[in-house]
């Protein structure tokens, strides 16, 4: 059990590092091109992503072999995500059964942390506040905040600065409100409370607590190209409103106009020009895209389940198993000098010559190029691609070891293959200079 989550937390870290380090690959150039709103929806990429690691495996259909996108183009996109097969299926081969539990523990326990740093944040934020007076327009004032800010997740709350009226000219004034009506419209709180989470479960990764402040900065700078879009005026005025706001740098679901998000750096993203309805449109398509084909590659490089059948299928019979604790529809793999490599969708097991013991209940299936007649002995022999493909519960043994148990999908690859059937039922096959796949 520690090893799959630990397996799964792995996962999410190899994705969740690659879809972060793409977006900050893209952020500013689809900044310039596009704008700053669609430079902040390229962020949808990481959390989704995720999501697609926790997805079950692709149906063949969309992935495998047969499908319509080439798998050469799935793995040549998913290169950052080559770590995402990593040796945790076969965890008592590395040796990582008896460290999983306390590897998971920590990770829990950071993340506990984490969480409950964040929470405090919060909770002295708004005690700092004070009581809060509710203003005619909706908005509520603390004689205590120095800057505008955005209070709550849930049902948040715009609080000003108690001298909101005298610090900022009317024009200043709409336009900060309008700045923050906008992070309401748009639910950035609960955004910032998903990737506070993020941060939270990655909280051992650096990476992590930089994204976090370019994601807050993105969604800052997208805020201030609709504000300045939809609410007449003036750049200079807006950039004078934020070069006289009292930045704060405290953390928290709350957000307002902070130190984090550099001021030269956001004021210089003012003079830019706002691009055309077209090439803003067309950002946001960009931004789709690379979400959805993220995700899909993400969910096309989870261990695939065996493929449909091709050719013919044979039919299963009983057999008692000479292996210890080895389930009647298991597919057993023994061999000489195996070498155990790990790929973008499982683990690869190759020998000069393989034997695969196949259990009566384990319904499979293969195919070839050549099928020879059978011979005296009732083997029958298979030549030119032979594949044979389950989906069974499979266990891996060195020597009377039982090494691991899974349930997954089987693929078998070889130039050469004798196919045996045993007295009592299932079958043996040999492979010569062949492959495992699982």
């Amino acid at each position: 059990m520690a090893n799959d989550m630990l397996a799964i937390l792995v996962r999410l870290s190899v994705v969740g590092l690659a879809g972060m380090l793409l977006v900050a690959l893209l952020r500013a150039p689809v900044r310039r091109a596009a704008g700053a709103e669609a430079a902040y929806w390229l962020w949808l990429l990481v959390p989704a992503s995720l999501v697609a690691v926790l997805l079950p495996s692709a149906p063949s259909c969309l992935c495998g072999p047969e499908s319509l996108v080439s798998p050469l183009l799935v793995r040549g996109i998913g290169a950052p995500f080559d770590l995402i097969g990593a040796p945790l299926d076969l965890a008592p081969q590395v040796g990582l059964s008896h460290r999983g539990q306390t590897v998971t523990l920590i990770w829990v326990v950071g993340a506990t942390a984490a969480l409950a740093y964040f929470v405090y944040c919060q909770w002295a934020l708004k005690r700092s506040l004070g009581r809060l007076e509710r203003r005619s327009d909706g908005a509520y004032s603390s004689a205590t905040a120095k800057q505008p800010m955005l209070v709550g997740a849930w049902h948040p709350r715009i609080v000003l600065p108690g001298d909101f009226e005298t610090r900022y000219s009317q024009s200043e004034r709409s336009a900060i409100l309008a700045h923050e009506r906008l992070h309401v419209e748009r639910r950035d709180a609960l955004m910032n409370c998903i990737a506070l989470a993020l941060v939270c479960l990655f909280w051992f990764n650096p990476v992590a607590y930089w994204a976090w402040s370019r994601f807050r900065f993105d969604q800052e700078v997208a805020c201030d190209a609709v504000v300045l879009r939809k609410v007449k005026v003036p750049r200079r005025r807006y950039a004078h409103a934020l070069a006289k706001t009292l930045l704060t740098a405290r953390t928290s679901v709350s957000f307002g106009w902070r130190r984090r998000h550099p001021l030269i750096e956001r004021i210089a993203i003012l003079r830019r020009a706002t691009p055309s309805p077209t090439r803003r449109f067309l950002g946001y398509a960009l931004a789709l895209v690379l979400m959805l084909s993220g995700t899909y590659v993400v969910w096309a490089a989870q261990p695939a389940a065996a493929p449909p059948s091709i050719s013919s299928a044979v039919p299963a019979q009983k057999v008692q198993s000479s292996a210890p604790n080895v389930p009647s529809n298991s597919i057993r793999v023994y061999g000489q000098g195996m070498t155990v490599e790990y790929t973008v969708s499982g683990t690869r097991v190759s020998g000069s010559r393989l034997r695969l013991i196949i259990n009566p209940d384990a319904h499979f299936q293969f195919r070839a190029d050549t099928l020879l007649k059978p011979r005296a002995d009732g083997s029958t022999q298979l030549e030119g691609n032979v594949r044979i493909t389950a989906q069974v519960v499979y266990v891996l043994h060195s020597g009377t070891r039982v090494l691991s148990t899974q349930v997954r999908g089987l693929i078998a690859n070889a130039q050469r293959a004798v196919l045996t059937p045993e007295k009592g039922g299932g079958f043996t096959v040999t492979l010569e200079n062949g492959s495992v796949h699982f």
